[in-house]
This record gives C-alpha cells, structure tokens and sequence, in this order.
C-alpha cells in the first residue's frame, strides 16, 4: 500500500469554542478532516489532529486510548528504524487505522452527547446500561406472550389490560430506540444479538422494524461497520418485505458516510452487487431518491394544473369505485347540454394524470400533508420512524372519547400513504371526527378504503412499494423534523449539482458489478431532464461503454458546445450500431456547429432518405445547403415545405433568409410581413426585416426596423458594438450586395443615435 507522504495540505489550527453553533460546526469540520485523513492512510497527521481536539474538549477515556494507539504507532517506527523487516506490518498498520477510525467515532458521539439537542435528549431517554441485552430480548418477547394472554381475560379486563402493556411497552421501545441509534460502535456480539433480534419470529414484527430504523438512523451519522453489517444481514435474511427494505434502505443510505475505500466495508459492498437482486434495488433506490427530491415541484405542478380542474368539477365524488357523479341539476342539463360528460372527462383526466404520477414513483402527498406534523406526536423522534399501528398509545389515547373510532382505525391500515401520512391523517380525523356531519360520517363508515379507485396501488405487497413507502417517511423526516439540522440528510435541501443524491456516486462502488445498472440510471435521468447529474454519472463511468451510454455522452456533450467531443462519441455509436437515427442526428449537429458542412450535407441527405416523414431534417438540410451556398437547391426545399406547412413560422423564417441570399429582397420582405404579423416572432426578425429594406434600398425602413430590434436587446449593452457585431456574423449576406464595412459603420451610426435622420412617422 502506498500512503500520502505529505501532510501539509491537512494541517489545521487548534479549535477555538466561541458559541455551541460555532463549535457544532468546526467540530464537525475538525472530525471530517480526521476521518479523510484516514481514509487516505496518513495515521500520524489523524493522531495530532484528535489530539488537538482532546486538548479542547477533555475526555479521559478518549485520551487514554489514543495514548495505545500512539505508543502502537512509535513501536512501528522504532522496529522500522532499526531495519527490521515486519511482514505483519500492513496488517498492523491497518489494524491501527481501523482502531483509530472507531476511536474517532466514538469521542465524535460522545461530543455530540453533550453539545447536540438531539442527541442530548436521546442519550437521557435511553436504557440505562444497567439493562442487559437479556433483560432487551425477554421484555421483547414477553409483550408478545401478555398481548396474546390478554385475548383470554373478560372484555372489560382485556381493555384495561392491554392499553396498560402497550402504554409501557411504547415507552420501553422508545427508550430502547435512543438506546440503538446513540450506541458506540457495537462489536461482534452486539451486532450478533441485535441481528438474531430482529429476526426472531418470538418479538413484534412493529418492533423488529423499529429497532432497524434506529440502527440505520446511527450508522447513517456515524459509520459503524458492525451495525452496517447488521443491516446487511437483515436485508438478506428477512422473509418480511417491510422489514426487509428498512434494512436495504438504511444499508444504501448508510454507504453516503462510509469510509469509502474501507477494506471490510468494500469488501462487503462488492460482494453484495455480485447479486442481480441487489444491484436492481439500489438502482431503484435512486430513481426513488429522486422523486423524494421532486416532492415540492411535483406539488406545485398539481396545485397549478391538476386540482383547479378537479375543483372546477366538485359535482362529482370519489368513492372506492371511482368517480360517481351526485344528482343532476336537469336545467343545466337543457342550457349546456354535454357539459356534464365534458366535466366528467376532465376530472377523469385530472385524477389519472396524478394516480399516473403516484404510480411512477412521484410523492404527491408530501405538500398536504407537510402541514399536517405538528402534533405532539411528532415532537419525540422515535415515533418518525415507528411503523403504522392504529394500537399505538397516543392514538389510542386520543381516540377514547371517539364512539366511531373503529372507522378511524381503518382508515389508512391500507391506501397509497406512508406510516408518516397516516398518523398524520388519523391524528387529524381524531381531532375533528365530531365536527363531521352525521351522514358523511355514515358515508365513510361504509367504505373499507377512504382512498380507492385510481389511488390505491395494486404493487403494496412489492418490494418496491414498500421501499418507497420507507424512503417517504425519511424524506419526512429529514425536511419537517424540528431538529433534522443535527442529522446527516440523504436528501440535499438544494441538488447543487454535486452529486450527493446520488448512490452511484460514491468511490466504495468503483470496480463492482454496479455498473451493470448505470445505463438505466442514465437514461432515466436524462428522461427526468436532471441533466447535470447524468453529466456526473457519465464522467464517474467513462470507462463503462454501451450504445446508449455514448449517445448521452454524445448529447452531453452537444448540449455543452463540446462538438468535437460530441462528434466521437456519435461516431462511437454508428460504428456499431449504423441505423441508430438519434445518433445519426446528433453527428450531423456537431459538424455543421464545426462548419463541416459538405459532411453535414451528406447526413441529411442519408436521414432526409431513411427518414421522409420527418420534415425537421429536410428544414436542418436546407440550413445546411444555404451554408453551402446551394442557395436554389435549399429552396427547392424551402418552397415545398412551406406550401405542405404555410403556417409554420420556423419554415417560412428560413426560406425568407433564403430569398435574401439568393438576391430576392422583394421576395424575403413579403415572408417576413408574414412572419411579424404571425405573432410568432423570433428575436432576429426585425434585424432580418431591416437587411431586406437595406438591400432594397429602404434605408429609413431598414433603420426603423433596426431600431426595434435594438430595443429588444438588454438595454445593458453597448448598442453601436453589439450592431456591428450582428453585421459582421452576416458578412456572407451582406458581400452578395456589395454592402461595404464602410456602409455597415455608417447604418450602424443611423440605428444607434436617435438624432441622425428623423423617424419615418415626421417625415
């Protein structure tokens, strides 16, 4: 192994406390620096930097640890200095990076035990350590055993029974979650217990679930590979798919803050994306990453273009079988006949564009119900993360008042919502469940589903539904909860561009069999138009090569003025696959952008052949063919395409530049009449109006028609440059007339200073 020789570029100053913000910050800058350090192998320079953070902040223990390691690391340089040859050396040094490492995290925990709120809450609500890992398995199972018992006792003792074991119980899985997340790195055997835990088939699947979330909530913001391994094994080996995707997810999202070159943490990793199974998950993870990411522009676009229409049509209502409309009102019936069955389809059209959008992985619920976590409920971190149970103490507390409670209960026991929505929509229900007329109250009584029809999917028993339904509670989570600033968020609040989204990203995935699944990931981003980050993508594999994968290239590229580039990738792509139209395409525009246009000419000619039908080649030919010179050839063209299509602008633009280069100013003027009277105007006609006039010989015209160009333009700019400028990009038009650079100065001056020549309207 090779290890950085020089350290300058990590050397940092002593931590000075202003403020618990301040320190918070450079705290985490200063354990930043010394887990880097330690990725990249320089051990001394790790040492002195925690060293420096123990003359701040005095923990003995710590200091007494990192005085082992420090005495390790001089026997080393002692042994290597009297030239021993060690062949244990590497090992050994790597034992001491890892024990470093986990000095690291656990000093960085107990800091954060002191300085941040979060953590200060949940160290103090945790299981004491006077509670052994048999007391945790016996409580676990004996709730169990007393639900099941409690079945046996009279109604009335069954009530008081049961309400009394899940209101202690909570309270114990609650302390027990604080336990977990805020836990120093386990070692072998308390990843063994926890793991055998979990999956026991003797406790509480509801607790099973909980218990993974707080494992992942710690590993996820301080790495341990014991817990990491646990989630693994979870993943694996769980026959529950809810528990079986918190575990994968928890896993994944834990990968964003692990050691990235970390022997038994790449190791692991690799082994994992050797299994198809696994590799399709992150990739589906991603795609789901991503639409948690969208949640806010996803309900912005249903506020502004689905629910208007959905409002406009409130005649109707929705059941769990489907759209029904109420009684008709027969006089609107006579004075707008069909307008029912219009409102009808437009409601229709409305509601399956959202079901459509749900379905496709969207968070449409995220915006109602982000108002929705002000509870009391949603002040103890725990209960984020606690699967839907309508026996949950708090709501069970609510509720008792409720005679119609049973109707509460099953509201969102099934439906299209995360554990997160429906304590939100059930806690809401409770709170004004007596203010509901008596006959809507019987309506939902008699409905098995508040939300059937279009919005009840039917994957819920898949791994992907299940995974999505988990990702929506974290992004919950991590953008509502009231102190989400002392955690690690896997969703960025702003996509910068970085790549921090992005799974596929980070280094411990390099040399797997990942990138099996990276042309996927590409092209739904470049479907989802998240074109930076297929950028990102693109580069991270460049050594990873398919037809699809140099297209993107090749478009990335375009798209980035990179032509030369562009072109190679395309021709990457021909070469294998010769008929592949958008690559075809594309290469045609990277050389004409190179102003290779006789190779330009020849491509068009080739998709102006393959492909007729497509009218847009035969425009880009005739471009082309002006650029050429072939002024009646691109007509030809130009004349036949504008009497197929008389109203599109784009054609009739073209061909009156056309006319122009081929010495028909007449012509040219009458097309762009056409053009300014359209309403579709493009920036560049008013400047194309005035060099019809100029060559017509209408000077006051062309300097009318220039002016009002000029006043189009950001008034930032130097008017007179910015003219000639444009004159000197139609130089080839303007040398067929002979216009002199003389001529431009002197039109230049006309446009640009009002007092040249009075305006057409005084004379």
């Amino acid at each position: 192994m090779i290890y950085i020789r020089s350290i300058n570029k990590y050397l940092a100053p002593a931590v000075t406390i202003h403020s618990p913000l301040n320190a918070r910050i450079m705290l985490k800058e200063s354990f930043d620096l010394i887990r880097k350090l330690l990725r990249e192998g320089v051990l001394s320079e790790a040492i002195r930097q925690l060293r420096t953070l123990l003359d701040s902040y005095r923990d003995g223990t710590t200091a007494d640890k990192l005085d082992g390691i420090e005495e390790e690391y001089k026997l080393m340089l002692g042994y290597m200095l009297k030239g021993y040859r060690d062949p244990e050396r590497e090992n050994l040094y790597e034992r001491l990076l890892d024990k470093t490492n986990r000095l690291t995290n656990d000093y960085d925990l107990s800091l954060r035990k002191k300085l941040v709120s979060s953590y200060v809450e949940a160290a103090g609500q945790a299981l004491h350590e006077g509670v052994t890992t048999d007391d945790i398995r016996r409580r676990l199972e004996s709730f169990v055993t007393d639900v099941a018992l409690t079945g046996l006792q009279s109604d009335e003792n069954e009530n008081t029974h049961i309400k009394k074991l899940r209101q202690e119980h909570q309270q114990f899985m609650n302390s027990l979650f604080n336990k977990i997340w805020t836990s120093p790195a386990w070692d072998e055997h308390e990843g063994s217990f926890y793991r055998d835990l979990i999956l026991s088939p003797s406790i509480d699947i509801t607790d099973a679930k909980w218990m993974t979330a707080a494992v992942m909530l710690g590993c996820m913001n301080i790495f341990d590979f014991e817990k990491f391994n646990t989630l693994t094994f979870i993943y694996l080996h769980a026959t529950d798919i809810r528990l079986k995707q918190r575990a994968f997810v928890g896993w994944a999202l834990s990968l964003f803050v692990a050691p990235g070159q970390h022997g038994k943490v790449k190791e692991l990793v690799e082994k994992m994306c050797d299994d198809g199974k696994t590799r399709s998950d992150l990739l589906e993870l991603q795609k789901q990453i991503y639409f948690c990411l969208n949640a806010e522009s996803d309900h912005e676009e249903i506020q502004r273009d689905i629910m208007p229409n959905i409002m406009r049509n409130n005649h109707f209502e929705i059941s769990r079988f489907g759209i029904v409309e109420k009684e008709e009102d027969e006089m609107q019936n006579i004075l707008n006949p069909g307008a029912s069955d219009k409102a009808m389809e437009e409601l229709e059209r409305s509601m399956r564009k959202m079901a459509d959008k749900q379905n496709a992985g969207a968070d449409i619920y995220f915006g109602g119900f982000s108002h929705m976590k002000n509870y009391s409920f949603f002040f103890h971190l725990s209960n984020w993360f606690v699967p839907f149970t309508p026996q949950h103490p708090e709501i069970i507390r609510l509720s008792e008042q409720n005679t119609q409670f049973m109707l509460i209960r099953k509201l969102f026991q099934t439906g299209p919502f995360c554990d997160s929505d429906k304590y939100s929509f059930t806690l809401s229900m409770i709170s004004i469940f007596d203010k509901i007329p008596a006959n809507m109250r019987e309506a939902l009584a008699g409905q098995d589903n508040i939300m059937g029809g279009p919005f009840l999917p039917n994957d819920q028993e898949s791994d992907t539904y299940a995974r999505r339904m988990y990702l929506q509670d974290l992004y919950r989570f991590f953008r509502l909860y009231k102190k989400k600033e002392d955690f690690f968020s896997p969703f960025p609040v702003r996509q910068s561009g970085n790549g921090k989204e992005n799974l596929f990203l980070l280094d411990v995935f390099k040399d797997t069999d990942l990138h099996h699944e990276v042309e996927q990931l590409a092209l739904f981003l470049m479907k989802q138009k998240k074109l930076y980050s297929l950028q990102l993508l693109l580069e991270h594999y460049e050594d990873v090569h398919s037809v699809s994968l140099d297209y993107l290239r090749g478009t990335t590229c375009l798209r980035n003025g990179e032509n030369t580039m562009a072109e190679r990738f395309f021709k990457q792509v021909l070469s294998i696959q010769p008929d592949h139209e958008q690559a075809l395409s594309g290469l045609a525009k990277s050389v004409f952008r190179q102003e290779k246009y006789e190779e330009t000419d020849l491509l068009y000619q080739q998709l102006t052949s393959d492909y007729p039908q497509k009218k847009h080649y035969q425009l880009h030919h005739a471009i082309c063919l002006l650029k050429l010179d072939k002024t009646e050839q691109a007509l030809q063209i130009l004349f036949r395409l504008n009497y197929e299509q008389p109203e599109d602008m784009a054609i009739c633009r073209i061909l009156a530049w056309g006319l122009l280069m081929a010495k028909k100013p007449a012509q040219a003027e009458n097309y762009y009449q056409k053009i300014l009277s359209s309403g579709q105007t493009a920036l560049e006609d008013k400047l194309n109006e005035g060099y019809a006039h100029w060559i017509s010989g209408d000077i006051q015209g062309a300097v009318d028609a220039m002016k009002e160009f000029l006043k189009r333009q950001p008034q930032h700019q130097q008017q007179f440059s910015f003219i000639m400028g444009e004159f000197r990009k139609d130089v080839s038009l303007l040398d067929k007339y002979d216009i002199s650079a003389t001529e431009c100065q002197l039109m230049a001056e006309l446009v640009t200073d009002n007092k040249s020549i009075p305006s057409s309207s005084s004379l």
